[in-house]
């Protein structure tokens, strides 16, 4: 059905306004739009300390407030010394709009988009609009993956970095022979040591990962997220089949976990924790048990994750090299951003190269 409508019909209305069914409907009719453009995707992150929701619609108010397009957005609060206040705004996934919208029509529903973006940004006093498209999203992969990062041609200054994506419409042996070798060692040797795999299901196994997630966090002198988001990514997806969480056990023990995301054909690396000094390539095993999982369910892509290929050294280098070993091809992951505050963000910077 095509849309007949003027600048004049084109208004704004917060999710909350607006009911999860029909929001979630036009997610899974957009190829823009991924599992992180979903209604419990944005609660999920509300839960977050300093998070808060601010995700909108764009409608046709001539036409029953059908949806034009949707915005998953949210304020984080980052006060400067922990007492200026302070914030940025963090889209994951960017704007959606309706397939079936003409040329013109997109450049007026992308218009009032910016406008009030930026109306947001004033009220809330925002040093800068951060978004990224989700590499996953029919319209961002395979052959219908732009060449140019579509943020530009809305101001953005272009901040892309790029991901490891598989294509799994190889045989499971291509995608096998695919792997560097030192990562099919890895998985022969954490079988041979005894470890197994399995999907986790139930509220213990809930109450386990979350134990794992903590360990994890607090080894690496990084604040575990709340248990509440966990708790909605168990309720809201894994028990609804939009993500699979992989249990890697030793002798009844579990002793590393991987949640992979599941929607629209693609499957993603959401969250991931362990003990340490695991066994040698439980890691690689876990990711391993998911590909085969997305091959035997006909998914098309499996995402290893963001790659930096140019470190040198360090944990980013580290997390590239594990990610480059499953033989994924190298995705653009579209990622722009707005200063609206100059000033405030160039301070940070400051501070930031000052505390180095």
């Amino acid at each position: 059905m095509s849309h007949t409508f003027s600048f004049q019909n084109v208004t704004i209305r917060n999710r909350q306004d607006l009911s999860q069914p029909e929001w979630d409907k036009f997610v899974d009719t957009t190829p823009q739009a991924w599992l992180w453009h979903q209604w419990d995707s944005q609660d999920a992150i509300d839960t977050w300390p300093g998070k808060h929701d601010l995700s909108f619609a764009i409608v046709d108010a001539d036409n029953r407030g059908e949806i034009l397009a949707i915005m998953p957005l949210h304020r984080l609060d980052r006060p400067f010394f922990g007492v200026i206040k302070n914030c940025i705004l963090e889209s994951t996934g960017g704007l959606a709009c309706a397939v079936d919208l003409s040329k013109k029509q997109r450049e007026i529903v992308q218009k009032a988009w910016l406008d009030y973006l930026f109306q947001i940004a004033d009220r809330e006093n925002a040093e800068s609009i951060d978004i990224s498209l989700t590499p996953m999203s029919p319209a961002y992969r395979g052959a219908d993956c732009p060449r140019v990062n579509p943020l530009i041609s809305s101001g953005f200054l272009n901040s892309s970095t790029q991901t490891y994506v598989i294509e799994l419409s190889q045989s499971i042996d291509s995608i096998w022979d695919n792997m560097e070798s030192y990562c099919r060692t890895h998985i022969r040797k954490a079988e041979k040591s005894g470890v197994t795999v399995r999907e986790a299901k139930g509220e213990k196994d809930l109450e386990t990962y979350y134990e794992l997630h903590c360990a994890t966090y607090h080894r690496t002198g990084v604040k575990p997220h709340p248990l509440a988001y966990f708790q909605m990514i168990w309720e809201k997806f894994v028990d609804q089949g939009k993500a699979r969480v992989f249990f890697a056990e030793l002798n009844g023990k579990v002793i590393a976990a991987d949640n992979e995301a599941t929607y629209k054909g693609a499957m993603s690396g959401w969250t991931a924790a362990g003990i340490n000094d695991v066994i040698p390539g439980v890691n690689n095993l876990l990711h391993w048990k998911a590909i085969q999982w997305a091959i035997k369910n006909r998914y098309e892509f499996y995402e290893s994750g963001e790659g930096f290929p140019g470190e040198k050294s360090g944990k980013r280098k580290g997390l590239t090299d594990f990610k480059r070993s499953f033989g994924g091809a190298l995705y653009p992951y579209f990622r722009g951003r707005l200063l609206h505050k100059d000033f405030l963000f160039h301070l940070r910077d400051t501070i930031h190269a000052l505390q180095k």
